[in-house]
């Protein structure tokens, strides 16, 4: 789903459980009016708030289901969320999923632990 932006994408497909690499034309019409449906409900919540969210919470760290969430637990399943861009190139933009709840990785993820995105270890580690 494009021309949202990542955070309302990774949102608005992980709440309606569609893989965020499926093809619109894998989807049928019904399942793609739903997801966009859900992007557009999220959006019309979220201009309306101060902080982004798509769980109804202002708080840091609880305010999304999927975006931001790499390396920790799907708050649906407990399965740990993960990372990936989009596609190759330039174009490729940032997507948090649930392999879990969403069908599987992403053709790109070869499924190696993820720490949180933006975490930094610690030499050595």
């Amino acid at each position: 789903l494009a021309g949202i932006g990542t955070m309302w994408a990774s949102e608005a497909l992980f709440l309606e459980r569609v893989h965020p690499w499926s093809r619109t034309d894998e989807l049928d019409e019904e399942r793609l009016q739903q997801v966009v449906a859900r992007a557009h409900r999220l959006l019309d919540v979220a201009r309306r708030g101060s902080v982004p969210s798509s769980t109804g919470s202002a708080r840091p760290g609880a305010n999304t289901y999927a975006h931001g969430r790499s390396g920790r637990p799907c708050r649906r399943c407990g399965t740990t969320m993960r990372v990936a861009a989009s596609e190759e190139g330039p174009r490729g933009r940032t997507i948090f999923y649930c392999p879990q709840c969403q069908g599987s990785l992403a053709p790109s993820d070869d499924g190696r632990p993820q720490a949180p995105l933006g975490a930094v270890r610690a030499p050595g580690r």
